[in-house]
């Protein structure tokens, strides 16, 4: 759960990164030094991080582990499936379907993350988000 002292709060949201693509870390490392700025609560990124390869998957994860950063959040994209990636993606990340909390004085918004990279949610995961949502 992140904690934010006031009702107000930032995060920002990024996708189709693509590290390791040409011409795009540039803009990536411009959007990572916003995120140094200390007003941002948390920085989502929302799929095609790299382009499908192990190594761009561990750019990205290097860039974004910064102590000067925010906590962020990454979910997969179907660029990050190419080249049998998906496995990487879980070594690297841990788990593509997962939630996190922000917690004002007031009230807590619950944003859930969900793997959509392969077109599909599929039974699994369909069933977690009705508990998530039951439960909320």
């Amino acid at each position: 759960m992140l904690n934010v002292v006031d009702e107000n709060y930032k995060l920002i949201i990024a996708s189709d990164i693509h590290v390791g693509a040409i011409n795009t870390n540039d803009n990536f490392t411009q959007l990572l030094n916003r995120g140094k700025q200390g007003d941002i609560t948390a920085m989502a990124f929302l799929g095609d991080l790299g382009t499908g390869h192990k190594y761009d998957l561990e750019t990205f994860k290097e860039m974004i582990s910064d102590s000067a950063l925010p906590t962020s959040f990454s979910i997969m994209g179907n660029h990050d499936l190419f080249f049998d990636s998906w496995s990487a993606f879980k070594d690297i990340f841990g788990t593509a379907v997962y939630c996190f909390v922000v917690k004002t004085p007031t009230k807590k918004d619950l944003y859930l993350c969900l793997d959509s990279a392969s077109g599909t949610f599929g039974d699994d995961q369909i069933e977690w988000l009705k508990n998530m949502l039951k439960n909320a």
